[in-house]
């Protein structure tokens, strides 16, 4: 498969919480940044990989240093528009049409896929914390 990668800098990262989605809806990927849109071009690639592990926060020079909750994979019907902005949402995701992965953190020993597929994950050193973005 192909890698691609977009450089982008979050407004305020640091302990803040953000809503991040990525979509591609008829070859159009957009990146929004707590419901606006930050970035958008044309992809065409296909992801076809389903051999390699599938990382969030890692990779070569890059590191997530900061918090994740409901983390959403969908596949084959995009879950947002091209639009110039999205609602962000304001509590728990949920399982949609589509959904690969839903991962919801809900205790220290606790990381759940909650998806139709109940994977089982490997965490590698992401400790828990009670804090919640949904207030």
């Amino acid at each position: 498969g192909y890698t691609y990668y977009v450089n982008l800098t979050l407004t305020s990262p640091l302990n803040n919480w953000k809503h991040i989605a990525i979509s591609r809806n008829a070859g159009q990927v957009s990146v929004w940044e707590d419901g606006v849109r930050i970035w958008y071009n044309a992809v065409y690639t296909n992801i076809t990989n389903n051999v390699d592990e599938f990382k969030i926060g890692t990779g070569t020079g890059n590191v997530w240093n900061g918090y994740l909750t409901n983390f959403r994979l969908v596949t084959g019907q995009s879950a947002y528009t091209n639009s110039p902005t999205i609602t962000v949402p304001t509590s728990t995701l949920t399982n949609i049409p589509g959904t690969k992965l839903l991962l919801l953190f809900g205790s220290s020993d606790q990381i759940i896929d909650s998806s139709d597929y109940n994977r089982t994950i490997t965490n590698n050193g992401a400790t828990w914390s009670s804090i919640s973005p949904f207030i």
